[in-house]
């Protein structure tokens, strides 16, 4: 009786070590915020040489993260650069890769949201315009996938039946809501499409400051509303806990090269985007890299971050390294 007692307290001691080591080396499961910043050109950033004062905030995160100078879109479209930017591939690859709302994503290529679902993850996104509504496939994987664009949700002036969009004000005000308490691991995307024409000077926040510079005063706002949402991570106790990826799905042209806007050319005004990648813990790197990389390159970069199995189909690279 006293050597099978032995045993068993022997059986006992060994179950703690065993468990208390797989707590120890387990992965870490840090939440992931990805914030897209609609038109936005890499040269409006402080952190990319742009104009002084634009945008303190992203310049902060800069600051603590790792600044890839030299990032380019896939293609400077809305839709078929985010798809890239979920899947690791190239629009050939994903099929997304004419225009906005004339295709939807095929159900069968994994993205990121799912990967993240089957991980335990929480899992919210939240929209700011039509071209990226649920029904173009890449609300796959999302608990919640907010897209609500009502008509009095656009900037004073703009006809909300002409451009269905909705400001980053209430995309925040709705992903603040989402973030609220929440402690489970979580993946929260937030799209902000306010640098992206009409173009509005917002006299109501910025008085005439940027009435000869309306782009400039998108770029101005969504960098305010990105400020809220890390605030709302500091003050939730999880700015330490929450990898940040700031990225924009393409550039404007700004009549350079004969293009006011986007979707027709392919220079640098239209492609070359911002991308920051703060990492999660105290001991994150701050670095700059020069080498030429790709909104692709995002999703396999997670992948590795995450732990998650990357799909046998990636033509993204691996980040992670560099940074």
């Amino acid at each position: 009786m006293r050597f099978r007692w032995r045993w068993l307290v022997l059986g006992a001691l060994l179950t703690i070590v065993l468990g208390g080591a797989w707590w120890w080396t387990r992965p870490p499961q840090f939440n992931l915020l990805i914030v897209t910043l609609d038109t936005t050109r890499a040269d409006r950033l402080g952190a990319w040489k742009g104009p002084r004062g634009l945008t303190p905030i992203l310049d902060r995160l800069a600051a603590e993260g790792v600044v890839f100078e030299r990032a380019f879109a896939p293609v400077p479209i809305t839709l078929p650069s985010h798809a890239s930017l979920f899947t690791g591939l190239y629009p050939a690859e994903h099929g997304l890769r004419l225009n906005n709302g004339l295709s939807r994503l095929n159900s069968e290529i994994p993205v990121l949201a799912e990967l993240l679902q089957k991980r335990g993850y929480r899992t919210g996104a939240f929209i700011a315009s039509f071209v990226l509504d649920k029904q173009f496939g890449l609300d796959r994987g999302f608990d919640y996938y907010d897209d609500n664009l009502g008509p009095d949700h656009a900037p004073a002036g703009v006809d909300p039946h002409n451009h269905k969009m909705r400001i980053g004000e209430l995309v925040v005000d709705s992903a603040l809501g989402w973030l609220r308490g929440r402690r489970q691991p979580f993946f929260c995307w937030v799209h902000l499409f306010d640098p992206h024409t009409p173009y509005s000077a917002r006299e109501e926040l910025f008085s005439t400051k940027y009435r000869d510079r309306p782009y400039d005063a998108g770029i101005a706002y969504v960098d305010g509303q990105v400020g809220r949402l890390m605030d709302r991570l500091k003050q939730n106790g999880l700015d330490e806990r929450t990898i940040v990826i700031i990225a924009g799905d393409h550039g404007e042209s700004l009549n350079e090269h004969n293009e006011r806007t986007h979707g027709y050319t392919i220079y640098d005004a239209t492609l070359h985007v911002p991308l920051i990648i703060r990492l999660a813990g105290a001991d994150r790197p701050v670095r700059r890299i020069a080498t030429p990389v790709s909104l692709v390159d995002v999703f396999p970069t997670l992948a590795d971050a995450l732990h998650l199995k990357l799909p046998e189909r990636c033509s993204g690279r691996n980040l992670l390294p560099a940074c």
